[in-house]
């Protein structure tokens, strides 16, 4: 390119670093739409070991003129563009690309072209990225700048643009895992953090189960043996679960005073409901409040995913237990039996 075609492409080009999109850095400032355009080139650089067929200097190339649309008409949010804007938006990029000298002019109208069809592999993968650097930016920000509808659009966001490859679906189920701590983490007070478990903190929150179990016989408020306990909460149960296993700590220990699983779906339900089900909620014994805290984390994290019930169950023959959860709005909905147990299904309308 001539050096002058050179400078009047850059010098148009160059609006997209001052064209903000409605995301924050983790600095606290709006990023840019250049600064995404960069992040997903380098992802997609850093991808080439796991795409070794695909012509990742190509999809370097897509990323990095994706969208320069947005020079003519600044970013609008995924949640706000209309059929409208996409075409206003691309009819003006159209019209400056067919300015450009050649090859260039060619070069880059197949390359869009190639974009919005969606059929080829290098094509896929750059629309995989340009989703999923989104939610990694909102992972980044401060969790105060979201909009109420992205608690739920930032767990789903480009997944069905990532269901074309292993890998893809493997790193969008690592970003998901990430907000989803995030989330986790915005509901907790100090001193404590909310989160979902690390793998090494599953023996510790089976700890906790005992001590609890073992406390509760000696109080005469539970009948389950040591055959009981093992059978209903092995080790390996835990690390089956722990991607819903979720842990109070204590931020001045380090130490796990209280946890629980929050599930989607339970079936011992009668009734299916947009609700979180609590189970095996446990907390320290003598580390007063920390259920508690756990419990009001658990509702507004069930609360931040659109959730508009906590479901949960506690014992029959536990009168105080049974008081805590009704002052704590808990109410009766049905009873369940498994093996020793007898408990009350309980739901709090959030």
């Amino acid at each position: 390119m001539e050096p002058q075609n050179l400078l009047q492409a850059l010098h148009t080009a160059e609006k997209l670093k001052d064209t903000t999109r409605h995301c924050y850095t983790s600095g606290g400032r709006h990023e840019s739409v250049a600064e995404h355009s960069w992040r997903i080139a380098l992802m997609a650089y850093w991808l080439r070991d796991a795409f070794p067929e695909a012509d990742m200097d190509k999809v370097i190339r897509m990323c990095l003129i994706h969208d320069l649309g947005e020079c003519f008409t600044g970013d609008i949010p995924a949640f706000n563009k209309t059929a409208a804007d996409e075409v206003k938006e691309e009819t003006l990029l159209y019209n400056w690309v067919a300015a450009l000298p050649a090859p260039f002019n060619t070069e880059m109208r197949a390359l869009y072209e190639e974009m919005a069809a969606l059929q080829t592999q290098e094509a896929k993968i750059y629309k995989a990225l340009d989703k999923m650097e989104a939610v990694v930016s909102h992972n980044e920000s401060d969790i105060a700048t979201w909009e109420p509808q992205e608690y739920n659009l930032n767990l789903t966001y480009g997944v069905p643009q990532t269901r074309f490859a292993p890998y893809m679906q493997e790193l969008r189920e690592a970003i998901r895992q990430e907000t989803l701590d995030k989330m986790a983490r915005s509901c907790a007070e100090a001193p404590y953090e909310f989160r979902h478990a690390q793998p090494e903190e599953c023996a510790a929150v089976l700890a906790l189960i005992e001590q609890r179990i073992a406390w509760m016989d000696q109080n005469g408020l539970h009948g389950w043996n040591e055959t009981d306990y093992t059978t209903y909460y092995p080790l390996a149960y835990y690390e089956g679960i722990r991607k819903d296993l979720l842990v109070l700590v204590d931020t001045r220990s380090g130490e796990v005073v209280s946890a629980g699983a929050l599930f989607t779906q339970d079936a011992r339900w009668p009734e299916p409901a947009p609700a979180l089900y609590l189970h095996n909620f446990v907390s320290k014994v003598g580390a007063k409040g920390a259920g508690t805290q756990f419990l009001q984390c658990a509702e507004r994290y069930a609360r931040s995913l659109g959730k508009q019930a906590l479901r949960l169950d506690s014992g029959a023959n536990n009168p105080g237990l049974t008081a805590y959860y009704e002052g704590q709005g808990y109410r009766p909905c049905g009873t369940c039996t498994e093996g020793p147990y007898h408990g009350i299904l309980r739901e709090k309308k959030l």
